[in-house]
Order: structure tokens, then C-alpha cells, then sequence
């Protein structure tokens, strides 16, 4: 029986085959454990919009960023902001005329971004966005519970904005960041106006518009990675 129980050298050259390959597995898992995670997309929203409904303000749109890295501290960036406040009627003092107003906005974003860290805390970027956007602005005017008249404002156009922004990392998946940036902006804008006693609308004005804006860093992101 004992004998018997020895191992062959086939045995032996299985044993040991599996045996490195336990010991590679092990060094493999335990090299992942020892290795930082690698972080490959980060998503955050505008923070401002929940200190503003608090503060009861109507005036600040929800924004949504998404990064996606494709290298080492340079990102692609996807984002969307979205504004709209329906039905809000507004009544004048003393008068019995008053608006019902619908006002929305969309704005995409796509764009790059450059990252250059400053220490384990911080971390400056800078790059550049192609915003698309769409807004609108109707108004319904009552004169003593009638309708008057109504008027319609919508602007479809594209804006370039370069920005410079700063970051402060909470801990290795959370972050908060602003940025400030500077826009070139064409719009193409239509303003109708119709009267209940008129039969035919009339286009008050279509124009194609250009403006260069400035924006500081007023709004502050909390970004998750992944």
C-alpha cells in the first residue's frame, strides 16, 4: 500500500503545474489589492441648485457632467443643464392684466479637459467645451380674465467656451471643483406676437445674434469617480 502511494512522475509534474499556478493566481490577487485602484469615469451635478432651493430661487438651472478618461489626467467631457419654470403667473399690482409665462432651456456639453495636479489634495484643469442649446420664452397676457395676447421667443445656437477651473479631492472617489470660463456665442432668434382680434400673426423679429460672455466660477460641482 505504501508502495502504491508514491507519486509517479506524471503525479508530480501535475502537482507542481498546478501548484505554480495557484501561486500565480495568489500573486496576482494579492498585486491587485497592494495596486491602487485605476479610476476611469467620474459624474457630478451642480450643487448650487440645492442651496438656491432652499434659498426658495427659481433662477438656477440643474447641471449634469459626465467625464470619461482617456488618458492619464485628460478627459472627455459630456454633460446636460436644463432649466424650465411653467405656468408661473405673474399679476400686476393694482391692475387686473397679468402673464402666464413657460420659460425652459437645454444645453449640451461637449468637450475636453486637461487635469495638472498641484498635490494629493489638489488639482487645477483647464480645456475647452462645444455647448449646443435650445430656449424658449412664451407668454400668455390677460386683460380682466381674457387673453390679450400671446407672444412666443425661441433661440437655437452653439457657444464655444474655454475654461480654467480648480479642484479639491474629499478622498480618492470624491471631489468638488469650479471653473470660470469665457463664451463665443451665435444664436439665431425668433419673436412672434398674436392678438385674439387679429387673424394673422406677425413676426416681430428673426435675428442672428453674436455675444462674447464672461462667466466667474460661481458654481460648484460634487463629483463621484468610478
Amino acid at each position: 500500500w505504501l508502495v502504491s502511494a508514491k507519486l509517479t512522475p506524471t503525479v508530480m509534474k501535475k502537482v507542481a503545474l498546478l501548484s505554480i499556478l495557484i501561486l500565480l493566481n495568489l500573486n496576482f490577487v494579492l498585486a491587485q489589492d497592494e495596486d491602487p485602484q485605476i479610476l476611469k469615469r467620474d459624474v457630478g451635478f451642480n450643487t448650487t441648485f440645492i442651496v438656491q432651493g432652499i434659498l426658495q430661487s427659481d433662477q438656477t438651472p440643474f447641471s449634469l457632467m459626465f467625464k470619461k478618461y482617456v488618458a492619464e489626467n485628460k478627459a472627455i467631457r459630456l454633460g446636460i443643464a436644463a432649466y424650465f419654470n411653467l405656468d408661473n403667473t405673474h399679476a400686476f399690482s393694482g391692475s387686473a392684466s397679468y402673464y402666464n409665462t413657460s420659460i425652459g432651456s437645454l444645453y449640451l456639453t461637449i468637450g475636453k479637459e486637461y487635469q495638472k495636479p498641484i498635490d494629493k489634495r489638489w488639482t487645477w484643469y483647464f480645456g475647452g467645451d462645444s455647448v449646443p442649446f435650445f430656449s424658449f420664452n412664451d407668454q400668455d397676457l390677460y386683460e380682466s380674465g381674457n387673453l390679450y395676447s400671446e407672444s412666443e421667443s425661441s433661440s437655437v445656437g452653439v457657444s464655444l467656451r474655454p475654461f480654467l477651473g480648480i479642484r479639491f479631492n474629499l478622498n480618492p472617489r470624491l471631489y468638488l471643483s469650479a471653473e470660470a470660463n469665457v463664451g463665443l456665442t451665435y444664436a439665431y432668434t425668433k419673436n412672434m406676437v398674436q392678438y385674439v382680434d387679429t387673424a394673422e400673426p406677425f413676426v416681430d423679429r428673426v435675428s442672428n445674434n453674436f455675444s462674447f460672455t464672461t462667466n466667474p466660477a460661481s458654481g460648484l460641482f460634487l463629483y463621484y469617480r468610478f
